[in-house]
């Protein structure tokens, strides 16, 4: 069996990395069902499997999400079912991933605050607990965006070109005017945890 805890360890050597880790450990192990958005890599996957290990539950399910897959998918599948957690991988634009109950949702997918708004606008009644975005330093007040043709990814990520644009910390800012059930729980460097202040309507549908 993989031995989760010291992979976590020898990929994430700094000090930073390692209170992230902590954070995304911590807002996971509540919970039963996580869906991550931006999967490659797997970091963020393991540390996903790791507090889903820690969780009391007794069913566990991680969906990874993102456009294409590689052999880090194949070893997070892997050390998820050593695990006792449920894994599957859905490939596609997040803006097309099923409406579903979930208890959280990790966002690290192209770092735009539009499309981080309209991600979040629409899974927001079907998330129970937490949203953890990853990136709030980098992109907090620039778009990955800017990088790039901005015409193009406009049209690529479904947003208008000025949503494009908006930093992270912009996109969470005009998500929590508008959701005022979500505020802000914690923050640290990268990350960023919002939380419900109470159980959504959803809930009470499908429970």
């Amino acid at each position: 069996m993989t031995d989760i805890k010291n992979r976590i360890k020898a990929v994430l050597t700094s000090e930073a990395s390692k209170k992230t880790a902590e954070i995304i450990q911590k807002f996971t192990k509540p919970c039963a069902c996580v869906v991550e958005f931006g999967s490659r890599g797997g970091i963020s996957g393991l540390i996903i499997i790791d507090g889903l290990v820690s969780s009391t539950t007794f069913k566990k399910r991680l969906v990874s999400v993102d456009l294409v897959s590689d052999n880090s998918t194949d070893l997070l599948a892997q050390i998820a079912k050593e695990n006792g957690v449920s894994h599957h991988f859905w490939k596609g634009h997040t803006s097309q991933y099923p409406l579903h109950e979930m208890d959280a949702l990790l966002w690290d997918t192209f770092h735009s605050g539009g499309s981080l708004f309209m991600d979040l606008d629409r899974l927001a009644p079907f998330i129970m607990k937490y949203i953890i975005v990853l990136g709030v330093t980098s992109f907090g007040t620039v778009s990955e965006a800017s990088k790039f043709d901005l015409a193009a990814v406009s049209r690529e990520l479904g947003v208008e070109e000025a949503d494009a644009k908006l930093g992270l910390c912009a996109g969470m800012e005009k998500f929590l005017k508008k959701h005022t059930a979500w505020s802000i729980v914690e923050t640290y460097g990268e990350v960023a945890v919002l939380g419900r202040k109470e159980l959504p309507a959803a809930s009470r549908v499908f429970k």
